[in-house]
């Protein structure tokens, strides 16, 4: 018993000390989403982040971070249609939403030479919508629909918000490579949720994205 608590006490005195071998990051860039299974135009948002990482081993760590993150994408002429009396409207959606993001990052570290190191990331991130600012732009009305048409979304019934945040999950992936303090990176997020009511049009639609950021670690 005694040999099975030294042993214990012994691992987290190492993974302590392990895990105090990090440091915080800060990161920069843009974001480009798109609406995954649709035709959308991908437009520049913004990431701005801070996080903290520790060493687990010398070539693992782990890192968990608070990112604000703008998604922009553009679906063209787009078909919505009333619930309750059958007619639509046409319309260019311009998404603008934007998120509060925690993801929790696993690191491998491969070494290239002293100060220059490649990295792979991946891991899970919890999304918080914290603001909308979509717009849509009217193109045409539909009065009569054709017999069996099908609008492609559709305005909620009333009573409903011009917008509904949809906060969920999702799944990240990316690679970096490191000089010292400074990492240029490339991070891909799957959305494991939807996009619910934006400018008042219901989407149930999933926005993944793409990031290019800039990080500066501080020990």
């Amino acid at each position: 018993m005694k040999k099975k608590l030294l042993l214990t006490i012994l691992m987290a005195l190492l993974v302590g000390n392990a895990l105090a071998q990090g440091g915080y990051t800060i990161k920069a860039g843009g974001t480009y989403a798109s609406f995954r299974g649709q035709e959308s135009e991908r437009d520049l948002g913004l990431t701005l982040g801070i996080g903290h990482e520790w060493k687990i081993s010398k070539r693992t760590g782990l890192a968990l971070e608070l990112m604000y993150i703008t998604k922009n994408a553009v679906l063209r002429n787009k078909t919505v249609g009333s619930y309750l009396w059958g007619i639509g409207d046409g319309f260019d959606i311009y998404c603008d939403v934007r998120y509060f993001e925690i993801p929790l990052v696993w690191t491998y570290y491969w070494p290239v030479r002293k100060a220059l190191s490649i990295k792979l990331h991946a891991g899970p991130s919890l999304e918080l919508a914290i603001n909308d600012r979509s717009k849509k732009v009217h193109l045409y009305n539909i009065t009569f629909p054709q017999p069996g048409f099908k609008y492609d979304y559709g305005f909620p019934q009333e009573p409903y918000p011009l917008w509904r945040g949809s906060s969920g999950f999702n799944l990240n992936g990316g690679v970096a490579v490191g000089l010292s303090s400074v990492t240029l990176e490339l991070r891909y997020s799957r959305a494991l949720h939807d996009i619910d009511v934006i400018s008042g049009i219901a989407m149930n639609e999933k926005l993944d994205f793409f990031q290019l950021l800039f990080g500066l670690k501080i020990k």
